[in-house]
């Protein structure tokens, strides 16, 4: 499971960043992960819960904000939400696109006091 390597760098960037400001506590997390960015949501969330309880976020929520992926056709200049299928353009068909949204994977704030 990456995602507990994932949320080890997150608490250890969150804690340094709190610590540069004299923060105590961490308060929240909020992270930004893409559909297509290999990682699932509730595996971070799991290792989050298991990794948190020596750290300044041990009583600290973690928020995750879910992001679609959306493409782009450089042939009929249209975005467009990929289906199950495949990612080929919806009006031409074709597949000169680039993937626009959902590779995210970014620790978006930290709350601290």
């Amino acid at each position: 499971m990456h995602e507990a390597g994932i949320i080890y760098n997150v608490l250890k960037v969150a804690e340094e960043t709190a610590r540069k400001q004299n923060g105590q506590k961490i308060l929240k997390l909020y992270l930004r992960v893409g559909s297509m960015s290999g990682v699932i949501p509730e595996a971070l969330q799991f290792a989050f819960e298991a990794m948190r309880t020596d750290t300044m976020a041990k009583e600290a929520q973690l928020k995750i904000e879910n992001v679609s992926a959306s493409c782009w056709c450089e042939d009929c200049k249209i975005e467009y939400v990929p289906d199950e299928l495949g990612f080929l353009c919806p009006k031409c068909g074709g597949g000169n696109i680039k993937l626009q949204k959902g590779r995210e994977l970014e620790l978006v704030s930290i709350d601290y006091c």
